[in-house]
């Protein structure tokens, strides 16, 4: 994917912004252990690659799913993660000492009509959904997916009705919780803003829930829009950050 979408951001573990998407805003409920890390230890940020989704679907999995390695979980963790892909044109892999520790998806609408038409992405989630269809368990984990699904865009529809207009979403900003603290949350986001200031992006927009740590948005000087069961919709417009970008 070119380095030049949870239906949200992250959520907050008991410290998941994650993004969820899922970040410094964070929301996650994983466990995983750290890896060993020296003081000096490497911190990079690198473009996306094919052998990273495994890693970033199961990071999915433990943040949003329930952490149930059950394979009806698995496959909405999958299609979860081929659904943001779908809506994404940038994005970015944060890396500590080779180790994938986090990842922020941004789609900027009209890009390669990623934002707007359906491409592999969307046929691969449909692909590892479908067999949910099957079994009683199956369809009631498909359904509440769906159901998200549709409270967003509920939410998407009441900000329209306020006169919203958005060029760009930030579709999936998750972390591992042991990265958390390293900064990592707030250098990914800084990096697609910059996407995003490049690319002539007036307004963006991401979906959240209460359960995430919204603090880090407002902060950021986002905006909250509309809210539905406790999901949120967040907006604002791209800032150019006074750090070094990588």
């Amino acid at each position: 994917m070119d380095d030049t979408m949870r239906w949200a951001a992250v959520r907050r573990d008991t410290t998941r912004h994650g993004t969820a998407q899922r970040s410094a805003a964070s929301c996650d409920t994983s466990v995983e252990a750290a890896p060993a890390r020296s003081a000096s230890a490497e911190t990079i940020l690198r473009g996306l690659r094919r052998a990273d989704y495994p890693v970033l679907a199961d990071l999915l999995l433990r943040t949003w799913h329930g952490g149930d390695a059950a394979a009806n979980r698995r496959r909405i963790a999958a299609a979860d993660l081929e659904s943001c892909l779908a809506r994404t044109t940038h994005a970015a892999v944060a890396q500590v000492d080779g180790v994938v520790a986090g990842v922020i998806l941004g789609g900027v609408r009209g890009a390669g009509g990623r934002a707007t038409l359906p491409n592999r992405h969307l046929l691969r989630a449909a692909g590892l959904l479908l067999p949910l269809t099957a079994t009683r368990d199956g369809r009631r984990d498909l359904a509440r997916l769906l159901r998200t699904e549709r409270t967003n865009r509920a939410l998407s529809a009441a900000a329209a009705r306020r006169g919203r207009r958005y060029d760009a979403e930030v579709v999936l900003l998750i972390l591992e919780p042991w990265a958390r603290g390293l900064g990592l949350g707030g250098r990914l986001f800084d990096w697609m803003m910059a996407r995003f200031l490049q690319a002539g992006v007036r307004a963006y927009f991401l979906y959240t829930d209460g359960g995430c740590d919204v603090g880090f948005y407002d902060h950021r000087g986002l905006t909250r829009r509309a809210e539905i069961d406790g999901q949120l919709l967040y907006d604002g417009s791209p800032v150019a950050r006074p750090r070094r970008m990588p």
